[in-house]
């Protein structure tokens, strides 16, 4: 402080710039201001700070120091300082003293006039506000509407993993699963099918000398016609003695009249030792075979079977498909589809059989995808079918699945799986927008009738608009624009 007090000593014309560096301790504390005003008081110099120090701006104007962020204008500031000492010196002081008064002079009447002004606007003011300020007008409308009802086609594509609205596009998953089902269906074509085996009895003559034992079994046969086999049912002895006899219970090997055999046809042995030994015959005609009514398999009966099994196998699936969507997904039953990969019939086409069954193995596959994103798709699209001058109602909107098809690809390979191409029916409601700014204009200063009138002309409304002024006995609208409300009535509400 001592090295600046002897530069403000010696300061030319008694004016001076002190400039207090960023890092500089100096004046930094109230202390240091004070001896530096006590020092420019007693040697009578006018001085100027430069500094960006908070601080130190703050004990500058706290001890009534001049301060600047630049030296130019901090010389410019002392030299301002010294012009006005100068003018309150004894002749400046005298002849500001003479200015001063002939201003107060001439200012009088100015005054007085601009009092007047201010007194009749005053009055003119409060005459207006009698009938401008205080009436209040309320405007109420009922915005026009109209039904949307737009049909959307949604694609559900499980390639993709994001909404893409644009294009109309939403993610889904590809479920596939392997069933295996059996089922069976009666046969309807009906045929005759031999059923009862015919009887009899045979007489065996011994051609020898011995003894002759004719086992159990011993197949005899026709010698005339068709040949009809026959298997005796019990074992006999034949005596030794040329011309002895046994008889024995026989059986046609094969079910049906084909073995109702007539007297004496039956008379062959078939086995040619036993033949040398005996002869045989039947006494008694046989009888006893018979036919029965059985189904028979036919190609009609297969396909009826195996589009049975296909529709029990396509509801299984669904149920199945469905055991597995999670909390949000819907899974449509047109996007489900059944590949055979194996199936068994139990009985050849043209086989005798009263019940035909099968056994099929399927891989069903079907698209599953949040309905809540093709809501929302749905919904976009018909936002942008809202007339100009209307606004979407937001409480008011449906949609719902009318359709699905399948977009199959023409190779059965894991990169190319089916979409499912699903059209919405959405419908929502639009309502003409309308805003106090537009209303306001057009009911300021107007009598209600010419109002309404303006009201219907220009804006689109479901019903006349309401237009009451308080007080009752005054009919115009407001001017003021605050004194104006309006109240916009939905017609959803």
């Amino acid at each position: 402080m001592a090295v600046v007090r002897a530069a403000l000593r010696r300061a030319p014309g008694r004016q001076a710039v002190v400039i207090v560096p960023g890092g500089a301790r100096l004046l930094r504390r109230e202390v240091d201001f004070a001896v530096l005003r006590r020092c420019v008081a007693t040697q009578g110099v006018t001085v100027a700070l430069v500094s960006h120090d908070p601080r130190v701006r703050g004990l500058a104007r706290q001890y009534g120091l001049p301060v600047s962020g630049s030296i130019a204008r901090a010389q410019k500031k002392v030299r301002s300082l010294t012009e006005k000492s100068r003018a309150k010196g004894p002749g400046g002081e005298r002849s500001s003293r003479k200015r001063w008064q002939r201003k107060r002079v001439r200012r009088g009447w100015e005054d007085s006039l601009l009092l007047l002004i201010l007194m009749l606007g005053a009055t003119l003011v409060g005459a207006a506000g009698m009938f401008v300020v205080w009436p209040r007008a309320t405007v109420s409308l009922v915005p026009a509407g109209g039904l949307l009802e737009q049909d959307v086609d949604i694609v559900a594509d499980p390639a993709i993993e994001l909404v893409h609205e644009e294009a109309a596009e939403i993610p889904a998953r590809l479920i596939r699963r392997e069933i295996k089902g059996h089922s069976q269906v009666s046969t309807l074509a009906r045929e005759d099918a031999p059923d009862a085996r015919a009887t009899g009895e045979v007489v065996f003559v011994n051609r020898t000398n011995g003894a002759v034992e004719v086992p159990s079994g011993t197949i005899v046969v026709t010698s005339a016609g068709t040949t009809v086999k026959f298997a005796t049912l019990e074992k006999v002895t034949l005596s030794a003695a040329l011309g002895s006899v046994a008889r024995a219970k026989i059986e046609a090997l094969d079910p049906g009249p084909s073995g109702n055999a007539g007297s004496f046809l039956v008379n062959h042995v078939a086995n040619a030792a036993l033949a040398l030994k005996v002869r045989v015959a039947n006494e008694q005609p046989t009888e006893g075979g018979s036919v029965k009514q059985v189904g028979v398999v036919t190609a009609a009966d297969k396909e009826r079977l195996r589009g049975m099994l296909l529709q029990q196998l396509h509801q299984e699936a669904y149920a199945r498909l469905e055991s597995e969507l999670a909390p949000q997904e819907f899974l449509p039953v047109e996007s489900i589809s059944v590949l055979v990969l194996d199936e068994t019939y139990d009985h050849l086409l043209g086989e005798a059989t009263d019940i035909l069954g099968m056994t099929m193995r399927v891989r069903a596959q079907g698209i599953a995808f949040e309905l809540s994103q093709a809501r929302k798709v749905a919904r976009t699209m018909l936002e942008r079918a809202v007339p100009a001058g209307h606004a979407f109602q937001s409480g008011v909107f449906h949609a719902e699945v009318l359709r699905v098809g399948m977009v199959v690809p023409e190779t059965d390979l894991e990169e190319q799986a089916p979409r499912a191409q699903l059209t919405m029916k959405a419908r929502g409601r639009s309502e003409a927008t309308i805003t106090p700014g537009r209303v306001i204009p057009l009911v300021q200063g107007k009598s209600k009738l010419d109002a309404v009138a303006e009201l219907q002309a220009n804006l689109l409304l479901k019903e006349r608009p309401l237009v009451s002024v308080e007080p009752d006995w005054w009919d115009r609208v407001p001017w003021l624009p605050f004194r104006i409300r309006v109240i916009v009535n939905s017609e959803q509400a």
